[in-house]
């Protein structure tokens, strides 16, 4: 089975998305900002970091080694700040209006979008190196289903290849990152702007 590095990019983000709209466009909103605070803090930090976890003891000599640190720090501080923001501010993620559902759906894939771009610039140069310039190969078992006759069905467990071909150009989201940060701009705003505008038209009425 061969599979591209931008159709991985798609479905991740479009899980991002889809699981906003389960949670609403609050609680997605937080981890938006769980999202900006790991970056600024891999982003500004992340040398020193790097340096301190080496005095440690830990082999981070290679830039390869360092790039995967870094992932795995911008995963960590996203994931810790996240759970930390939603104890402290809980949020209702039941009984949400199809407003806060879209406006979940949105920021959800923002935040997919962001996770992968910081994912990406930090580990492609460790993709492009792995695929050798040709491509990935893992050998993982699969599911056979036949039918060999109208009564029985037959499934079997056979080995098969899952190839994931090397990231293409087209499909670098690190170069699209400032124009992600424009649309986060104004889906901010609407929301914003929506959100006074009902809470305004409810007091009137």
């Amino acid at each position: 089975m061969v599979i591209g590095y931008g159709v991985i990019l798609a479905v991740v983000i479009a899980f991002f998305g889809l699981y906003s709209v389960i949670r609403g466009v609050r609680s997605t909103a937080l981890t938006t900002a769980a999202i900006c605070f790991a970056f600024v803090v891999v982003v500004l930090s992340g040398s020193l970091l790097t340096d301190a976890f080496q005095r440690l003891g830990l082999v981070l000599n290679t830039p390869d080694t360092q790039a995967v640190f870094l992932a795995i720090l911008f995963i960590f501080t996203l994931l810790a700040t996240n759970r930390a923001l939603k104890n402290i501010v809980p949020v209702p993620t039941r009984g949400l209006t199809r407003g806060e559902r879209l406006g979940g759906l949105g920021l959800g894939l923002l935040n997919g979008f962001f996770v992968m771009a910081m994912i990406q610039h930090y580990l492609n140069s460790v993709l492009v190196a792995a695929a050798g310039g040709s491509n990935v190969s893992v050998g993982v078992p699969a599911l056979s289903f036949s039918h060999p006759t109208p009564d029985t069905w037959s499934v079997k467990l056979i080995p098969t290849t899952f190839t994931l071909l090397p990231p293409s150009p087209s499909s670098d989201l690190w170069a699209k990152v400032p124009v992600a940060l424009v649309l986060l701009l104004l889906l901010l705003a609407f929301i914003f702007f929506g959100t006074l505008y009902n809470r305004l038209s409810g007091n009137h009425g």
